[in-house]
């Protein structure tokens, strides 16, 4: 299967392990049902997605410098959103990658994790049961702000084919990409029916996150480049 730039290894079934996976290529894909992909996003030992009728997986990037760089941005916004929220007596709801955003496409549905998410509201949820045992699963469907920190391996996914599904998303009003191995802070904010592109490349510089302000010294800080 191919999306855009990128080659995916087709394979017959997923794994589960982080072991299994590392022995095998960097991008894979299987055929699956939305049911099939989320019963296995339960117990899978590493990140995946589910794209428009494939459950796929990019490479592991296991250099320790790179996942320490990835997690302290994360963080670093984490925090900073997270001390606002308090600051300003908000009730919104703020989410690190574990959970499932669902993207509404009658034809083509599609389930991210993105590093980080905000609801200014209660998360509403697509439920689907699972008629072989009754079992629950659900994902979110409602967030104002996805966060993503772009890797070497992603960064072209993520700028094209992630990016447009996101803006399918009705409660979206921000799309950040985060570079992680250099200054940019890419900003995607609707405004009315447009989506508006700005770029943030200066450490002096601040950047807003829906109605929070972070300056970028405050993102990057501890990540040397």
């Amino acid at each position: 299967m191919k999306i855009l730039d990128y080659n995916f290894e087709m394979i017959e079934k997923m794994p589960v392990t982080r072991e299994q996976r590392m022995g095998l290529p960097f991008h894979l894909a299987s055929k699956a049902s939305i049911l099939e992909y989320l019963e296995l996003s339960e117990i899978c030992e590493f990140r995946i997605e589910y794209h428009e009728g494939f459950i796929i997986s990019f490479f592991l990037d296991s250099k320790l410098h790179n996942m320490l760089t990835h997690e302290r941005i994360i963080m670093n916004i984490l925090l900073e959103i997270g001390y606002f929220i308090q600051a300003h007596g908000l009730d919104w709801n703020l989410f690190a990658s574990n959970l499932e955003i669902y993207i509404h496409d009658p034809e083509k549905p599609s389930f991210y994790k993105p590093d980080a998410s905000v609801f200014k509201e209660d998360v509403k949820t697509k439920e689907y049961l699972n008629p072989k045992d009754n079992k629950k699963y659900d994902a979110s469907e409602n967030p104002n702000m996805v966060i993503e920190v772009l890797s070497k391996g992603t960064k072209n996914y993520d700028l094209k084919v992630k990016l447009e599904k996101y803006k399918k998303i009705a409660s979206l009003e921000q799309i950040i990409f985060i570079e992680p191995q250099k200054l940019g802070i890419y900003n995607y904010e609707k405004i009315g029916e447009n989506w508006i592109f700005s770029e943030h490349t200066d450490l002096t510089e601040v950047a807003m996150f829906l109605e929070c302000p972070i300056a970028l010294q405050r993102v990057y800080k501890k990540v040397e480049f």
